[in-house]
């Protein structure tokens, strides 16, 4: 008398099974999900502050060449044009590649600007504002206390990035634009924090509200 054999288990799954395996899926996706949204945003702001610190050894290359000297703002006495502005141009040569003057948190909508199919090639272009009005053309030994003096900021255009008046970055909160409104741009931790370099060569975060006009120039207040 042969032994009977036994005949292969199958695993069957019931339609509901699986809907509860897939809305797991989703719970875990979901819960995942925010997590790594968090996580590209802060490597694109490390990014951005590398981009910054590349600019300020950048800057400070400059000072070395041209005797403790910033950049001008301008061409001429006081206009923007011809483009690229003048402080671009000149610290560009010390920077290198120009997308390092691209936030990589910013997006890509406006015509020109950074993305996958459309590289950042002209030099008039920049996410970080220049402190134009007190260093701009100026020499070195004006800065009392180089930690604390802002040298770029970030920048809520990607052209003209000059900051030469109080309304530009105070208070921190408000409308952006060019006259008399905030041009500062808060581009990271959920547009609650920025960027910005200092004449000493660092680059620090700062939040909305800590970003002061006494260290864009020292004779204003707050």
């Amino acid at each position: 008398m042969h032994a009977s054999r036994r005949q292969p288990s199958l695993v069957m799954f019931t339609l509901i099974e699986l809907l509860v395996v897939i809305a797991i899926i989703a719970i875990l996706a979901a819960m995942l999900l925010p997590a790594l949204s968090k996580a590209r945003e802060k490597a694109r702001a490390i990014s951005c502050a590398s981009n910054a610190k590349q600019i300020a050894l950048g800057v400070g290359m400059y000072l070395n060449d041209n005797n403790d000297y910033f950049a001008p703002t301008f061409w001429g006495d006081s206009a923007w044009q011809p483009l690229p502005y003048a402080y671009k141009s000149l610290y560009a040569d010390y920077v290198g590649n120009n997308t390092t003057w691209k936030c990589p948190s910013r997006p890509s909508s406006n015509t020109g600007e950074l993305n996958i199919s459309s590289p950042w090639t002209s030099l008039a272009y920049t996410h970080y504002g220049y402190n134009n009005s007190y260093l701009g053309g100026k020499s070195l030994a004006i800065v009392k206390e180089s930690s604390k003096i802002y040298v770029m900021l970030e920048h809520f255009a990607y052209e003209r990035a000059g900051l030469d008046s109080i309304t530009h970055l105070w208070p921190n909160t408000g409308a952006m634009g060019w006259t008399n409104m905030r041009r500062t741009n808060f581009t990271h931790g959920g547009g609650q924090q920025q960027n910005i370099s200092h004449v000493d060569g660092h680059v620090a975060s700062y939040r909305v509200g800590s970003v002061v006009p006494s260290c864009l120039n020292p004779g204003w207040a707050p």
